[in-house]
């Protein structure tokens, strides 16, 4: 199952995710991939550019190959405020949307 957790900052998309994904799960989220990215005390909101552009790339990575995945694991989608183009995409997968 594909859940697209949406929402502004702060709202409690990754509380959600926390007490809902298990450690099976596939979890997409931006912020984590930056932080995994960046170097040793980099802050954790990190918008550092070339940390970022690195973060977007390998996160559409991520989805594509998460996606494939959906109906063997659940995969959980960050995505602040998606376009209308991507909600179509996400509701031709069958999400969640939450």
């Amino acid at each position: 199952m594909l859940y697209v957790i949406t929402g502004p900052p702060a709202s409690g998309k990754s509380s959600w995710i926390d007490a809902h994904a298990t450690a099976r799960d596939v979890v997409i989220d931006l912020d984590r991939i930056t932080r995994a990215l960046a170097g040793p005390g980099a802050p954790q909101w990190n918008q550092d550019p070339n940390q970022l552009r690195v973060a977007h790339r390998a996160r559409y990575a991520a989805m594509d190959a998460a996606f494939e995945l959906r109906d063997t694991v659940d995969v959980y989608l960050i995505h602040t405020m998606p376009s209308a183009k991507a909600m179509a995409k996400y509701k031709r997968l069958d999400a969640r949307i939450i």
